[in-house]
């Protein structure tokens, strides 16, 4: 597979779809739709605000300046709607749809978050983001 790095867009379908279509599929399942309806109130409790901080500690420390951030695995949306009320441009990928429509219902007035689904490829033409944020167990449904 492509890296971003050597493609001229990092959203690219070669350089954003890891996933193979047999497991895009089995997100456009009946579990993902039920699990995507469960996920935020099977984390209600989670301090989505001080994760945020956290992030914005690493950030700053590493990449300061920094203005867009692809949030790779966004779910619902939940971080994403903090980094927003931060002042970044978030562009945010997921492979279940139906988290997808769940974090642009609630995140639908916001004019800094774009989501996008890796199932269905509809990608943004954005050239570069400064950060990319993989939250959590994301990175191990990602093959290499």
């Amino acid at each position: 597979m492509t890296t971003a790095a050597t493609e001229s867009s990092i959203f690219s379908d070669r350089a954003v779809v890891p996933w193979p279509e047999d497991e895009v599929l089995e997100f456009m399942s009946p579990f993902a739709k039920k699990y995507a309806t469960a996920y935020d109130s099977l984390y209600k409790g989670k301090d989505y605000t001080h994760e945020v901080k956290v992030i914005q500690k690493i950030i700053n420390k590493y990449e300061p300046g920094t203005k867009t951030i692809l949030d790779y695995g966004c779910g619902t949306g939940n971080h994403a709607a903090i980094l927003s009320l931060k002042g970044y441009d978030l562009y945010c990928i997921d492979k279940n749809i139906h988290m997808l429509n769940i974090a642009r219902r609630k995140n639908k007035t916001k004019k800094n978050i774009h989501f996008y689904s890796t199932a269905k490829r509809d990608l943004t033409g954005q050239d570069s983001v400064d950060t990319c944020i993989t939250l959590f167990d994301v990175i191990s449904y990602m093959n290499t």
